[in-house]
């Protein structure tokens, strides 16, 4: 079973094989595996240098999927903490998408931009201001800064 993330092994009753025996490969492992092999082929042999471009191809679609999937789990995450306190929704998009906190006439977006994630102030659909956050999310700032108060949690 080729999967992106670990998962449980599944029982008999629900294997269509009827066995609940299976080897378990996860994307990024069989990725690195691949392409270990590819650079020593390439090493090795000067010809069939096309398909090492299909194969690069198909090596940074699968990188890219599993960034997406990363960004994608941790904007839910904090979509899911704040929707404690405020009107908070998740927008995906085709470049990961962003949590949207509605707020009056104002909104903040939190949203990644490379591998940082950001906390952007709108105000009449204009972005006035933006803030890195750190790399690991510290909810109280986020609240204190989109409440205007200091919040403690």
């Amino acid at each position: 079973m080729l999967t992106p993330y670990s998962k449980e092994q599944i029982s008999a009753g629900e294997n269509p094989q009827g066995s609940n025996d299976f080897k378990q490969i996860i994307l990024r492992h069989f990725v690195k595996k691949v392409k270990e092999k590819v650079i020593e082929s390439m090493l090795k042999f000067d010809e069939d240098v096309k398909y090492f471009q299909y194969y690069n191809d198909f090596i940074q679609t699968v990188e890219n999927r599993e960034i997406r999937s990363k960004r994608f789990l941790v904007l839910n995450q904090i979509n899911y903490r704040l929707k404690t306190y405020f009107n908070s929704q998740y927008h995906s998009n085709n470049k990961g998408g962003f949590v949207e906190v509605l707020k009056e006439k104002n909104a903040f977006k939190i949203r990644f931009k490379n591998s940082d994630l950001y906390l952007e102030k709108w105000i009449d659909n204009k972005r006035v201001s933006e803030e890195k956050l750190n790399k690991e999310v510290d909810f109280e700032k986020i609240i204190n800064k989109i409440s205007g108060t200091v919040v403690v949690i």
